[in-house]
Order: C-alpha cells, then sequence, then structure tokens
C-alpha cells in the first residue's frame, strides 16, 4: 500500500516524534509497502508549502490554501496518517477526505504541558486545547495512543473514537552495535574511573531538568552529569549549576547526530529520567537497548514502558532523586544488560509498525478497530 506519514517536522530535526516516525518509516518498508514522508521542511518526500516562525527553528506555519499542489505532487494514497494535532493534521485531513482514504491519528504530545510558552491566560488555553484534542479525535477513523495510561487519560476526549494502544519504537541494532565506552570519555575529557550519569532530554520546563541538576548536588562526586539536547532553558540550567557549585561535574554536549547517540548511551553508567510531560518517553527505551540501569520519576507512563526491567522509580523531588543517586546501583554487566535489552525487543521498529499496519488493514477492509 501507499502510505501518506504526515508532520510537523522532519529530519535533521532532532526530537522523539521524529524517531518515532523515522523507525515507523522504515518498519513500513521493510514490510514492502511505499511510505511517503510529508512535512513542511526536511529531508521528505513531499514538501507542504510553509513560512518560518520566529520562535523555533524546527517548526513552520504551513500554507494550508496552497495544499492542492501536494496533492499532485504525491499522488493517490491508501492510507494517512497524521502525527500533527495542528496545521499539518489539517491538510492531511482534508487531503484524505478529497481522496476517500481512511484517515489514522496519532497522538505524541501532552499538549497541556508546555501551556508555559504560550502568553496567554492558561484557563483560555486549556478551553481550546481540550476543544482542539476533540476535534481531532472526532474527524479521524482511528486514534493511536503510546501507552496505555495516557489511553486513559484521554479517554473523555476520544469519546466514541476508537482510541488503539501502539507503542512508538526505535531502531535497536543502532544501540546494540556499539562497543567502545571509551571514544566518547576520552573526547569529553572524563576520567575512566568517573561514573556517568546520563540525560537525554529537550531542554525545556516540562522536563524537570531543574529538579534534576539540584539533586545532582547530593550525587557522589566520582559522578559526571552529561545532559545531550538543547532547548530554551540551557541559560538557566547552566546558570543552576553554577549556582549549585556543581557546574564542572556537568557537561552539557547539546545536540548530538543519530549516529553518534548510542555512543553516548553505550558509555554512560546510569540513566536518569525526571520529566512527567511523557507519552511515552523513548529515552528510555534507548536506555534499555543500550543496556543501562535507569533511575526514573515514578508515573504510570514510566511504570507501563518500563515494566518489567530492573529501574529504579523515585517519588517526585528532589530529595527522593537525591537520595536515590547517593544509594543506586550501577549494576552494568552482560548479563543485566542482556536482561535489559530483551525488554527493548519488545519495542523494535519491526515489531511496532506490525500494530500499524494491523490497523491499516483492518480500516481499508471496511473494519472497525476497537481495541487496546
Amino acid at each position: 500500500m501507499r502510505i501518506g506519514l504526515f508532520a510537523e517536522c522532519a529530519p535533521p530535526s532532532i526530537n522523539g516524534i521524529v524517531v518515532a516516525l523515522e523507525a515507523l518509516r522504515a518498519g513500513l518498508r521493510a514490510y514492502g509497502h511505499e511510505v511517503l514522508m510529508v512535512a513542511p521542511s526536511g529531508r521528505v518526500d513531499a514538501r507542504l508549502p510553509s513560512c518560518p516562525l520566529p520562535t523555533t527553528r524546527d517548526y513552520r506555519l504551513v500554507l494550508p490554501w496552497v495544499f492542492p499542489s501536494v496533492l499532485r505532487a504525491m499522488g493517490s494514497l491508501d492510507i494517512i496518517h497524521s502525527h500533527s494535532m495542528f496545521g499539518v493534521g489539517d491538510v492531511a485531513y482534508r487531503i484524505a477526505r478529497m481522496q476517500g482514504i481512511p484517515y489514522v491519528q496519532t497522538y505524541h504530545t501532552r499538549l497541556e504541558s508546555y501551556l508555559h510558552y504560550v502568553p496567554l491566560p492558561r484557563a483560555v488555553l486549556r478551553g481550546y486545547l481540550h476543544a482542539r484534542i476533540r476535534h481531532c479525535f472526532r474527524r479521524a477513523d482511528s486514534v493511536l495512543v503510546p501507552t496505555q495510561a495516557i489511553a486513559d487519560q484521554l479517554r473523555d476526549a476520544a469519546a466514541t473514537t476508537p482510541l488503539v494502544v501502539a507503542p512508538n519504537g526505535i531502531m535497536l541494532e543502532t544501540f546494540f552495535a556499539v562497543a567502545d565506552r571509551g571514544a566518547i570519555r576520552t573526547r569529553y575529557g572524563i576520567g575512566v574511573t568517573e561514573r556517568i550519569a546520563l540525560c537525554v532530554s529537550r531542554l525545556g520546563r516540562e522536563k524537570s531538568l531543574e529538579q534534576i541538576i539540584r539533586a545532582f548536588a547530593q550525587a557522589p562526586t566520582d559522578m559526571r552529569l552529561v545532559l545531550v539536547g538543547d532547548g530554551p532553558e540551557r541559560l538557566a540550567l547552566e546558570a543552576l549549576a553554577e549556582q549549585e557549585g556543581i557546574a564542572s561535574r556537568i557537561l552539557f554536549l547539546g545536540r548530538i547526530a543519530p549516529s553518534q547517540i548510542a555512543e553516548v548511551y553505550t558509555a554512560a553508567d546510569l540513566f536518569l529520567f525526571a520529566s512527567r510531560s511523557e507519552t511515552q518517553g523513548l529515552v528510555l527505551v534507548e536506555a534499555l537497548a543500550a543496556g543501562l540501569p535507569i533511575l526514573a520519576v515514578d508515573t504510570s507512563v514510566t511504570r507501563e514502558v518500563l515494566q518489567g526491567s530492573d529501574a529504579q522509580f523515585v517519588t517526585d523531588g528532589v530529595a527522593a532523586l537525591g537520595n536515590a543517586l547517593r544509594a543506586c546501583s550501577f549494576v552494568r554487566d552482560p548479563s543485566t544488560i542482556a536482561a535489559r535489552r530483551r525488554i527493548a525487543q519488545r519495542l523494535d521498529y519491526r515489531v511496532t509498525s506490525r500494530h500499524c499496519l494491523s490497523l491499516y488493514d483492518a480500516l481499508l477492509g471496511g473494519r472497525r478497530v476497537d481495541g487496546e
């Protein structure tokens, strides 16, 4: 079948949605299907006309009145799968209805966790957001969510629209192939006896990175914190590290090319995760694939994603996380690495893409999809 994947951003942008999309595209193609990536910019098969936004380099404002040109460029499709709740999703829906084909929507982001970026009253934004989510769900033939925990939270918004739990996947072999743990340490001057606590995240307020830095001030002095990612809070987080007197023990690496990210995971001794805003948290799966012990703030989402692993969960808060850092285990022997990788196997891209293919087949066959 010919499948259109519509998204707000595409490679070379780096974020969780792009990682999930690349894995889905690879999985669908591995099963012999033709996949067209459609976005306003980046390495895509069809580009949506757009203009830049003043506040971000990864996202652009789509010009919906010129979408017929996109329709001509991509030709006929069998199904459209939208990964956008806004402008790109609107275009995708209109094209799906013009072509008379099924329209699938994935809910990737807990949008209410990002309201602090919009300078409008919170109550107004929440009202608009809830209405927008209901609107996007109602028009879809089926809605995919990455975890059961998020499906439970969205039940009221979904109303009669089927919610199907379909986890996002990653390309596990990328993390299995790296053997050298010393290259990153040499590159950044990290001593062989120092232990690395790794956090991979967009540096935004919603990711609770301030909590990680404050807690790290209580960690043993032979530990280094490596932060991978960039975002609007970087300068504030660097200033906080100075204030806490631990700037020399924290390494801000910024954005890392996807081809190098597995090296960073492999070099680490522990993975830290404090975000409460995730719908899944693919970095947790990446950490499992790299065989890392994981210390995570306890949420229904992290519990579900890490189910069956030896991850350690802590209650939200600086004190609890700091205490755990002082006491946590750094076990990373061959048997524990293998066990963690077995857990990650259920989210290999070839496995997760089959969830989507089953849904596509059902919709194309005129069957309603009701279950999670």
